[in-house]
């Protein structure tokens, strides 16, 4: 949650920057595929590289013993109700 929040603000800063609130201009017919290269070959990476940098935090919560930790939380309760959830997707 913590690196959602802090990529969301280096995205939104990033954003405002590069756009600074004004209208985009091109050449007529070329504005909406000149935005979608940019955002494909420029924001997307971004956003994802952002993202990625948060990955060794979630690695030292991401294990397989947290994860038998939270499975006996509430008594076992979180486990059961996830598993029930589970089973009626089926």
């Amino acid at each position: 949650m913590d690196n959602l929040a802090r990529v969301e603000k280096v995205v939104r800063d990033a954003l405002n920057k590069r756009f600074d609130a004004k209208p985009l201009y091109a050449p007529s017919g070329t504005a909406m595929s000149a935005l979608e290269h940019e955002i494909s070959s420029k924001w997307f990476p971004f956003i994802r590289d952002e993202f990625d940098k948060g990955k060794d935090k979630q690695a030292l919560i991401d294990t397989p013993e947290e994860y038998a930790r939270m499975g006996k939380v509430c008594n076992g309760e979180v486990a059961a109700t996830i598993l029930k959830r589970l089973n009626k997707q089926k």
